[in-house]
């Protein structure tokens, strides 16, 4: 009987942790400007890469909608992707970082 509930304690500990770190990524969308092929999007997907701990990449080709999750204790700004954006030759149009704690920020023309 005692060995039961070790093990169920045990399972209950891994499955927490695992939730928990999974809740550490910053979740971002981006529409972006000037995509029109596939290959548009792999250079900006390659560009992106140069933030180590990118994941769960996605770019919607038709929509210019690029979505990714981040490391929230690495603190990627706006302006970070902004210019990352930028340097991959591309206009981001917005921007909205969900935070791992459920803060939202959002660039100056999602505000209007």
């Amino acid at each position: 009987m005692k060995t039961k509930i070790i093990i169920m304690l045990i399972l209950g500990l891994v499955s927490v942790s695992t939730i928990q770190a999974q809740k550490q990524r910053d979740d971002f969308k981006i529409q972006v400007d000037g995509l029109g092929c596939p290959f548009c999007a792999y250079g900006l997907e390659k560009k992106f890469k140069e933030f180590k701990g990118i994941k769960n990449v996605a770019i919607d080709i038709e929509t210019g909608d690029f979505t990714f999750t981040f490391p929230s204790d690495k603190k990627l700004t706006l302006l970070q992707v902004k210019t990352q954006v930028e340097e991959a030759g591309y206009t981001p149009v917005t921007i909205k970082i969900t935070r791992a704690n459920g803060e939202i920020e959002v660039s100056e023309k999602e505000k209007e």
